[in-house]
């Protein structure tokens, strides 16, 4: 009888660790969770393209183990809440379009069961959603930089400017417009229809040393609320 009551306690106690509503793993799962977004980079950025609002994002499952990721079910969730038409079978990609603005985050959830319905893993990933930029260089015959805040000119001279947008939800530059303008003058006019992110500053007699400004934004033309905005100053020399 006391062996009985004993064992009972032990079986009690298992059932409470567990838990009723527990999921049981199938085995050790490695899988991993991975995202990606489909904004613009230029090709020398070596980074990832960071999400902005009204690009797609894109996250997906990957396994070390070579996994056949089609004999799993999926259940994904975006900010908690269950995707029915994403979840599924073989379903081991979850995508949508990033709505909110700037500064706000997305989580993306997905619970993993095998054909037998035991739980395999739980993933969960947050993506800060971001805001494109705009990047201004100098480019001359021996290298590029990107341009500090100020930079010098001197009395009859050139400089050569460019800049490079990055996360705009573009497929190449002609869907931006680029607006140079030095302050207190007007819009300077494009260098070249092939290359409007180009600006070739010509400079006359100097005078006196002076400052100024040189602004620029940038917009796309297909979505009219999104921009970057950059400055550098213009140290003029005589």
């Amino acid at each position: 009888m006391i062996k009985r009551f004993i064992l009972i306690i032990i079986c009690l106690s298992f059932l409470f660790i567990i838990g009723p509503n527990r999921p049981l793993k199938a085995d050790n799962s490695d899988f991993a969770l991975v995202w990606s977004a489909d904004t613009y980079t230029p090709q020398s950025y070596s980074g990832k393209p960071l999400p902005t609002t009204n690009s797609q994002i894109t996250a997906a499952v990957i396994s070390k183990k070579n996994s056949n990721f089609k004999n799993y079910y999926y259940s994904w969730y975006l900010d908690n809440n269950l995707d029915e038409k994403a979840s599924g079978l073989g379903k081991d990609e979850f995508s949508f379009i990033a709505l909110k603005p700037a500064n706000n985050t997305y989580t993306i959830s997905t619970k993993i069961e095998n054909k037998n319905g035991l739980f395999v893993d739980n993933l969960q990933t947050i993506i800060k959603v971001d805001r494109p930029q705009v990047i201004i260089y100098q480019s001359s015959d021996k290298s590029i930089n990107i341009l500090s805040k100020e930079i010098t000119a001197n009395s009859n001279s050139q400089i050569n400017i460019f800049a490079l947008p990055y996360f705009f939800n573009i497929l190449n530059l002609n869907d931006l417009d680029f607006k140079w303008r030095l302050q207190n003058q007007p819009e300077a006019k494009k260098t070249s229809e092939q290359n409007p992110n180009f600006l070739f500053l010509k400079t006359g007699i100097n005078a006196k040393q002076s400052l100024s400004r040189l602004y620029l934004e940038v917009n796309n033309k297909k979505i009219s609320n999104q921009k970057a905005e950059n400055h550098i100053n213009i140290l003029f020399i005589p």
